[in-house]
């Protein structure tokens, strides 16, 4: 018994933390803010189809405030979602449970109440820990268990990956890096062995890849890839595999897990094939790989420094396995360049997450790395533990840092990243030094970034002071007793989390183009800290342009007492003039907050 423990420490290390972890999330977490972003587009499906039982989305859908704007519209005039299914599916378990409870317990089962964020989280935890399992049999296969051993806890502590576990649970990476661990393993295990349960589960991880996010079906050149050291055995292969008929169940296998998805696509869309992502695109001819990597907006080595102990191993590779050397270095390679050619090469988030999903296989050359470090003297290896127990301390310090938005999702660059280096005490000059992309000119292959500008003059300003009927939509204004102006001001809580929202289409606001436009707000906060933002939000039809937040804690000063809030937002002049603009204060954190006088201004 003693020496299973022994052997399995590490592996029982990782799931003690993850549970630490979880019960602190549970405790603490602000569970409404985990249906944000890209999360809900992963998870349209559950309420849709589970609990409003609606396959067309009518109008509930949108009357639910957390998922409008989140959905588009097809040729046949009906709503699908943007990314398929697979989150939702490998959630289902958790998913399920969580509803039966707030059934039963009068909890209000709408898919948004805490228990269903709980199982986001749990859901995130319990793939975590397969990914980390499957990585680590297959490091097995080749080194020394403390080897593999310490590979996946320096993924564990070190990278970018615990935050899209504990802080932002419900995005795709660790799903995909969940399925995609197993079926290097299972292909592995194929080669090995040759018995056909492998070649099952090797074509249901390669059905779930494709469901979770179809851009990763790259990697099923691993497949074939898998031992071929030559261009005669990669050939060999490709005759073997065309020959042996238990092969032919990968496609069979991978067609029936697809089918829902196609099925949807086709009664969404009227086609079984669709490319949801409408105007958004790669631009292969213009990667941008330096950036990716090293990049301050969330380049991949700036953010999780350890992986460059993983490309380092890359080198030594051939040396230690030779025949995979071809098949890892091939596949990396292309991935990056894939990754760099996507039109929104920073990912949004913190660090590059995209790379998660292939942590799997980076984890081999990681393992030659950190085998060849184990081989040094004591006087090199307690410098070097020394520096990993550092970057594990940094990551989860700068993982905090971005859950409060002072490691920016998009805006990040050398300034501000020295000054937020290990520093939470931060002025609001802080922010006004943030640098966000364009992301109306990124989306058609502009590479460029605009500062977020600071103090202009306003030349037109348009309030809603809440005195009197405006062409502002929804969240009444009331008498509270208290307004900065007038008598009237609203109330954003757990009932009303988004303020009064401005909408119009661009030529309706202004015939010139402005250099810039800003929001302020005059907000009274009751507890010391806020969780509200700004929100401009510009739509082509049916396509999100531009969904940017900016924070207004930076601008608080105490509680109890009438505050002002101003920030600005360069303006794109080549926007569509079709195009409508949505202006709002949104109240993140749903605790109780008055507002007033929330005002945009056009500067010239």
């Amino acid at each position: 018994m003693m020496n299973k423990l022994k052997k399995n420490i590490i592996p029982l290390i990782i799931v003690l933390l993850s549970l630490i972890m979880m019960a602190t999330r549970v405790s603490h977490q602000n569970k409404s803010k985990i249906f944000a972003g890209d999360v809900i587009e992963y998870y349209l499906y559950f309420p849709a189809y589970i609990i409003m039982g609606d396959s067309d989305f009518d109008n509930d859908l949108e009357n639910v405030s957390p998922l409008k704007g989140w959905t588009k519209t097809s040729p046949e005039g009906k709503t699908y979602f943007k990314f398929t299914m697979g989150v939702t599916l490998l959630n289902l378990p958790f998913l399920l449970v969580s509803h039966v409870y707030c059934l039963i317990s009068g909890t209000p089962a709408d898919g948004f109440t805490d228990p269903y964020a709980i199982a986001l989280l749990l859901g995130s935890i319990f793939y975590l820990l397969v990914a980390l399992y499957f990585s680590r049999k297959l490091l097995l296969e080749y080194f020394q268990p403390l080897v593999a051993d310490i590979v996946i806890l320096l993924l564990f502590l070190t990278t970018n990956l615990g935050y899209f576990v504990f802080f932002l649970p419900g995005m795709s990476h660790v799903y995909s890096l969940a399925v995609i661990s197993a079926y290097l393993y299972y292909t592995q295990q194929w080669y090995k062995n040759k018995k056909v349960k492998y070649l099952v589960y090797t074509g249901i991880t390669m059905g779930l890849i494709f469901l979770i996010r179809p851009a990763n079906m790259v990697l099923f050149m691993v497949f074939v890839l898998w031992g071929c050291t030559t261009f005669t055995g990669l050939w060999e292969r490709i005759r073997t595999l065309a020959t042996n008929k238990y092969v032919y169940l990968i496609p069979l296998i991978i067609i029936i897990i697809a089918f829902p998805q196609l099925l949807y696509w086709k009664v969404q869309t009227g086609s079984w094939f669709f490319y949801s992502y409408s105007n958004e695109s790669f631009f292969f001819s213009d990667p941008r790989i330096i950036e990716t990597l090293f990049s301050f907006r969330n380049g991949l080595l700036i953010y999780s420094p350890v992986l460059i102990l993983a490309f380092t191993g890359l080198f030594f590779l051939k040396n230690r396995l030779k025949e995979l050397h071809g098949t890892v270095l091939i596949t990396s390679l292309l991935f990056i360049y894939i990754l760099s050619s996507w039109w929104c090469w920073w990912y949004i988030g913190f660090g590059n997450r995209a790379f998660i999903d292939i942590f799997g296989l980076l984890a081999i050359p990681f393992a030659v790395t950190i085998e060849k470090l184990l081989k040094l003297r004591n006087y090199f290896r307690i410098p070097m533990a020394l520096a990993l127990l550092f970057l594990a301390y940094l990551s989860y310090f700068q993982m905090a840092q971005a859950e409060r938005n002072i490691v920016h999702y998009d805006g990040m660059n050398r300034e501000t990243y020295f000054l937020s280096f290990l520093n939470n005490k931060l002025d609001e000059s802080y922010f006004t030094k943030l640098t966000s992309p364009n992301y109306s000119l990124a989306k058609k292959g502009f590479r460029s970034n605009d500062d977020y500008d600071q103090a202009m003059m306003d030349e037109i300003i348009i309030m809603n002071g809440n005195e009197y009927s405006t062409s502002w939509s929804s969240c009444a204004p009331r008498y509270y007793g208290f307004a900065k102006h007038g008598d009237y001001s609203q109330k954003l809580d757990a009932g009303a989390e988004y303020s009064s929202t401005y909408a119009d289409t661009i030529k309706n606001i202004f015939v010139t183009p402005p250099d810039s436009i800003s929001l302020s707000t005059w907000f009274y906060p009751i507890k010391d800290s806020t969780d509200l933002f700004f929100v401009v939000n510009i739509l082509d039809k049916d396509s999100i342009l531009l969904w940017d937040a900016r924070p207004l804690r930076s601008f608080q000063k105490g509680k109890e007492s009438w505050q002002f809030a101003k920030v600005y937002y360069k303006w794109d002049k080549q926007i569509n003039p079709e195009c409508i603009v949505k202006l709002y204060i949104w109240n993140r954190s749903k605790e109780d907050i008055f507002i007033d006088d929330f005002a945009f201004s056009m500067n010239y």
